[in-house]
């Protein structure tokens, strides 16, 4: 099961489920960085960087290289071992905002 799967199941979701998800599987991981991307403004994700603070998308730090993966994944492509295992760093950080996504709360 992945953050695709997650929302068809009627259960509530922790942040610790998410991170275990995160730590063991590279499809999670892929996944889990286009949700983080689709809560990015449309003008973040073009110009790649975070302009509005609204606890949605990447911070301002991890805004650039986390949508480059993520546009790699968007395009059908595959991450290297390297860049899931930069990811995966990543997106722990954003657990919550994921557990959200999976639990329905953020549209």
């Amino acid at each position: 099961m992945d953050i695709n799967d997650i929302n068809a199941v009627s259960r509530v979701w922790t942040v610790e489920e998410i991170k275990d998800r995160l730590q063991n599987s590279d499809k999670m991981v892929s996944r889990s960085l286009i949700k983080i991307y689709e809560k990015q403004t449309e003008d973040e994700r073009s110009d790649e960087v975070t302009k509005h603070r609204n606890g949605m998308g990447f911070n301002a730090k991890d805004a650039k290289f986390a949508t480059s993966l993520a546009k790699v994944v968007e395009r059908g492509g595959v991450l290297s071992e390297r860049q899931i295992g930069c990811a995966r760093k990543i997106l722990i950080k954003y657990s919550g905002q994921l557990t959200k996504i999976a639990n329905s709360e953020v549209k």
